[in-house]
């Protein structure tokens, strides 16, 4: 099964997901602007989640459907992965809730456009305003204020054990 990871990576945390996604299943990851003209069986679309949306996915999904059979989208954010967190940005991004796996991320204020950050300040704020936090709350204001980095291998194994299983 041939396999094309594109990855739209701000903070660096997607782009890292879809290399070792690609080193895993032999292949290579490539950025969203350098879109192969070969076709895959399955295309695997790392990039973060901004707003309970998946990043770029809107506008590249016709050109990432053209390269593959078959489209997953693999997301990383800040918070803890959960199947409330999956449900809702599947429904947000419109992306089918099986084909969509998410990895918590990692957060650089400095390598944010004005944008990026303005909407980042916002939901700090949002979050510092709650009056009861929870472990996860003060993890985030954290990673807002300082450069985090959530990243684990371990979110990316059920994509690879998922294209290992139908691959056989």
């Amino acid at each position: 099964m041939k396999v094309l990871t594109v990855y739209k990576s701000k903070s660096g945390a997607s782009m890292y997901y879809a290399e070792e996604i690609a080193r895993a299943l032999g292949g290579e990851a490539v950025n969203y602007r350098r879109l192969p003209q070969e076709k895959a069986d399955l295309v695997i679309y790392c990039a973060g989640v901004n707003c309970g949306k998946v990043d770029g996915y809107k506008a590249l999904r016709p050109k990432l459907e053209a390269l593959g059979k078959e489209l997953w989208v693999a997301a990383s954010c800040l918070m803890v992965p959960n199947d409330k967190l999956r449900a809702d940005v599947a429904s947000k991004s419109g992306i089918p809730e099986e084909s969509l796996y998410l990895m918590r991320g990692r957060m650089s204020r400095s390598r944010l456009g004005w944008v990026d950050r303005l909407i980042v300040n916002a939901y700090g704020r949002s979050i510092e305003k709650k009056t009861e936090k929870t472990q996860e709350d003060h993890e985030i204001i954290n990673a807002l204020a300082f450069p985090t980095s959530f990243t684990e291998i371990k979110y990316i194994l059920p994509i690879i054990k998922a294209v290992r299983e139908k691959s056989e």
